[in-house]
C-alpha cells in the first residue's frame, strides 16, 4: 500500500495522548454512562496526525473521531488504522487530526519542528515536507 504523508513523523518516547470515545447512544430506561477516556502512548508523531499504542478496546474503531487531548490541548482526530495484537491485549492506532484548537496546533508544530529542527530554525514549517 502506498502511504502518502503531508509530514514527517518523528518518533517520541514517554508522550501520552488521551483519546475520548464518543458519547454512547442514549438507551430507553438506562442510566446513562460518559465516553470512554484511553490514555495511549505516543510511538510517533506527525503535523497531520500521531501512531499510538494501547488498550485494545471495540470502543476505538476504525472511521469514528475521538476527542485528542495532549499536554492539556484538545482537538478531535478520526482513527484511520486500527492493528491489534492478540497476545498482548494492546493495539496500534493510526490517529488523523481533523480538527485543532490553535493551542494543540502549536504544541504539534513545536514538537514536530523541534525534532526536525533542534537547532531551531525558525523556517522548519517550510522544510517539514522535504
Amino acid at each position: 500500500m502506498d502511504e502518502r504523508r503531508i509530514g514527517r513523523r518523528i518518533q517520541l518516547g514517554g508522550l501520552t495522548m488521551e483519546l475520548t470515545e464518543p458519547a454512547p447512544a442514549r438507551r430507553r430506561f438506562r442510566r446513562p454512562t460518559g465516553p470512554a477516556v484511553h490514555v495511549v502512548d505516543v510511538i510517533d508523531l506527525s503535523v497531520s496526525g500521531a501512531l499510538v499504542e494501547g488498550p485494545d478496546t471495540e470502543g476505538l474503531t476504525h472511521g469514528i473521531v475521538v476527542r485528542v487531548r495532549l499536554a492539556g490541548c484538545a482537538g478531535r482526530g478520526r482513527i484511520r488504522r486500527v492493528v491489534r495484537d492478540d497476545g498482548t491485549g494492546r493495539a496500534r492506532y493510526g490517529v488523523e487530526f481533523v480538527e485543532t484548537d490553535p493551542a494543540l496546533r502549536r504544541q504539534i508544530d513545536d514538537l514536530v519542528g523541534r525534532a526536525l529542527h533542534p537547532e531551531g530554525d525558525p523556517r522548519w514549517h517550510e522544510l517539514r515536507d522535504g
